[in-house]
């Protein structure tokens, strides 16, 4: 049949021993067809989930570092490669800056 996109394959099969002493009797089926290559014929890519957030953002204002982690979805096969996509990544969170504290002249000194 197809090495790709779904075939079949005929399975036939004989009695080589007949049911003795009390065995079981043999099936009365003894042929059947079987799906067999049944990925699809064009190439598939790599497919990626979206980004995820491992832990907290290493500050809470200012500007810190997230690290994010994907899992692959599909092996691509044909078609763009899973080594090409980056699995893990550092990215930037918490970008507001933090707030001072208001001045205050007796803590200055005067």
């Amino acid at each position: 049949s197809l090495s790709c996109g779904g075939g079949v394959v005929r399975e036939v099969r004989q009695i080589t021993s007949g049911a003795q002493h009390g065995g079981a009797p043999c099936p009365a089926e003894m042929k059947r067809v079987v799906a067999c290559n049944e990925d699809p014929c064009h190439s598939l890519d790599c497919q990626v989930s979206s980004w995820m957030d491992d832990g907290a953002c290493s500050k809470s204002c200012g500007t810190g570092a997230q690290k994010q982690f994907r899992r692959v979805l599909q092996r691509g096969r044909g078609g763009i490669a899973c080594d090409s996509y980056p699995l893990t990544r550092v990215a930037a969170c918490n970008p507001t800056p933090c707030q001072r504290p208001p001045f205050d002249p007796l803590e200055s000194g005067r």
